[in-house]
């Protein structure tokens, strides 16, 4: 997947919109940096890290995803930060309060808590 190219350009290093989800929309600009329901750590970092959890939650749908969210742990000046990542496609629409609260701290251990 990485280093994907097309006529000889790299297309991970580029801005790509998407045609409309709903007709007279916005179109869905995005990066393509690797797969949407992922969170990854690079080994040669040079700051130290660790990816504590990872989960997607079974209770909402967005459309052909499930929500995923992770804690990552980045030490900062010599204190460890707790980084909370998440994703929702939501295709030009929005989430309603009460699921992102559920995306947000509907988990004990994969929690925005604190974050």
């Amino acid at each position: 997947y990485f280093g994907w190219e097309k006529d000889g350009k790299n297309l991970q290093r580029k801005i790509r919109a998407e045609e409309p989800s709903k007709e007279g929309g916005n179109p869905n600009f995005y990066m393509q940096l690797g797969w949407l329901d992922s969170v990854a750590l690079w080994k040669g970092n040079t700051a130290r890290t660790k990816l504590t959890h990872w989960e997607n939650d079974w209770n909402l749908r967005c459309f052909d995803h499930l929500p995923m969210r992770s804690v990552v742990s980045v030490e900062v000046a010599g204190q460890m930060l707790k980084l909370w990542l998440g994703f929702v496609k939501l295709d030009d629409r929005t989430i309603r309060p009460d699921r992102l609260h559920q995306l947000l701290y509907g988990s004990e251990t994969c929690s925005a808590k604190d974050a």
